[in-house]
């Protein structure tokens, strides 16, 4: 599976980036092609939790929450086969001067078996993926600064905390 590390400085306190990674419904409003977030199953700080990002009427992307460390580091895997990719994402935050640094992890693997294998290999292809990460980075960043608590409540993977 291809690996790629991007970084990017969200100009936003730790814990307002931390709850942008919570709030299921905004995930449609940074991550690159979602239309919308369907089936959460509970609140995304939670491993285990399940929801469903949504691409198009025939592609879409089951994603669970497999490992929670708050309010530091948030992983997710994802499968949209039998045509879309599958992988692991990990995302991690810390404070630095001027707001908080987001490094994301992504691990990927593409359909279409040794077709796809054959891909995965070809440098354009490579940069391509990591340019798309890096458009999903700093579009979540941009997400997280302008995010606001709605009347104090967080709003946690669609639910109220």
């Amino acid at each position: 599976m291809p690996d790629v590390r991007v970084a990017d400085l969200a100009d936003a306190p730790p814990e307002q980036v931390w709850a942008a990674q919570l709030d299921g419904p905004g995930i449609a409003a940074w991550f690159p092609g979602a239309r919308s977030v369907q089936d959460i199953s509970g609140p995304l700080d939670q491993p285990g939790t399940t929801y469903v990002l949504r691409f198009n009427p025939l592609l879409r992307s089951r994603v669970e929450i497999t490992e929670i460390e708050a309010p530091v580091m948030h992983t997710r895997v994802w499968n949209a086969r039998p045509l879309g990719t599958r992988g692991r994402a990990t995302v991690l935050m810390h404070a630095e001067e001027g707001g908080t640094r987001v490094d994301l992890d992504v691990h990927y693997q593409l359909p279409l078996g040794p077709l796809g294998r054959l891909l995965e290999s070809s440098s354009w292809v490579r940069h391509r993926a990591a340019r798309e990460i890096r458009k999903e980075l700093q579009a979540f960043c941009r997400f997280a600064e302008q995010r606001k608590p709605q009347d104090g409540v967080e709003r946690i993977g669609g639910y109220k905390s």
